[in-house]
């Protein structure tokens, strides 16, 4: 691979810790590849010194670059700093590294008070217009206890439309939209999707069977393998190396298309049965987002990832609201299914 002129370099930055080993590949005038333990592999302009920070740049189809950053830029920066994608000319490249430490926290805490505010605001709305445009709210099934039965009947659903709202509409519009959030927003817009047309036909018919169970797998896993796919061709990440301890790896190349698809698929079915006890699938999602953030920023993931679950987190803490007991509105599939399916990718 070469790096000189007339050669573009994508946007992918890894922080690699000081004093972290790394071993040159190879060298072209004053760039260097280098190979981390876990061979994770990039190229550095400059000296490879013990003492610095560096950011590796890494291929893609993107047709950009980034160049290294020693300790002391990388000290005045936030690791929660929102790197702006800039396209280089053939010998050199724009670092834009003036959104300081607070500019992160300002667009977490902005995402968080947006997509909050919507729900709460939405939500008084939407359970009056459903209770208006259909009487029948919740299916809940006839072997549950007969209590059970009584208190949720009717209760309305597809809360999960104001969840997806007051988080996207924020994301769209604050949120740098790389190919990963774009991603995300696909496969979570699909499987609400697929949720929606199963919540419609259960209304319809009154009874707690929509769309069969064989449907909705199929179609489940047709959308997350197209996802696979494409963020299989369009990224640099590493995802097929499965890391079993701290040296040992496998690597299960394509095989990780239809275990990332399973992973998808389960999570996505496995909030989709927690919804119908109030607060249960909120409490549990906005948990998982959490979690999920915090290993995001732990690993010095792409910050607007770290954005889609704080965004999201507000729109399910508006919603818990309505959603605890006594529930006055459940998700329903299309909210339980887009957010499972967000949670496994």
């Amino acid at each position: 691979m070469r790096t000189g002129p007339g050669v573009h370099y994508p946007i992918k930055w890894v922080y690699i810790r000081k004093n972290f080993p790394l071993r040159v590949i190879e060298e072209f005038e004053n760039w260097k590849k280098v190979c981390d333990i876990g061979e994770d592999c990039g190229w550095i302009k400059g000296t490879l010194l013990s003492n610095k920070r560096y950011v590796v740049i890494k291929e893609d189809a993107f047709g950009y670059k980034k160049q290294s950053i020693d300790s002391t830029i990388a000290m005045k920066l936030d690791k929660f700093v929102t790197m702006g994608i800039e396209k280089c000319s053939e010998d050199k490249c724009l670092l834009v590294a003036s959104k300081r430490k607070g500019t992160m926290i300002l667009a977490a805490k902005m995402l968080l008070t947006s997509s909050f505010v919507f729900g709460f605001a939405l939500l008084p709305y939407f359970i009056s217009f459903f209770k208006q445009a259909s009487k029948d709210g919740q299916p809940i099934r006839s072997y549950g206890p007969e209590r059970h039965i009584m208190t949720k009947k009717n209760t309305p659903t597809m809360g999960g439309i104001v969840i997806l709202f007051s988080a996207l509409l924020p994301i769209l519009l604050l949120v740098q939209l790389t190919p990963k959030i774009l991603l995300l927003i696909f496969i979570t817009l699909s499987f609400a999707l697929l949720g929606f047309f199963d919540d419609y036909l259960k209304l319809k018919a009154k009874s707690h069977q929509g769309l069969s169970a064989k449907t909705k797998i199929l179609i489940q896993f047709f959308v997350a393998v197209i996802g696979m796919l494409v963020l299989k061709m369009y990224s640099t990440d590493d995802f097929t190396k499965i890391y079993v301890f701290k040296e040992t790896i496998i690597d299960i190349s394509y095989m990780y298309i239809p275990f990332a698809a399973f992973v998808i698929v389960g999570t996505s079915n496995a909030v989709n049965l927690t919804d119908g006890l109030d607060g249960l699938a909120a409490t549990q999602a906005i948990t998982s987002f959490a979690s999920l953030g915090l290993v995001a920023y732990l690993m010095q993931e792409d910050s607007s990832v770290i954005l889609f679950c704080i965004a999201f987190i507000g729109a399910i803490l508006s919603f818990l609201w309505f959603n605890s007991h006594p529930a006055r509105i459940f998700m329903g599939d299309v909210g339980s299914l887009g957010i499972g399916a967000a949670l496994g990718l």
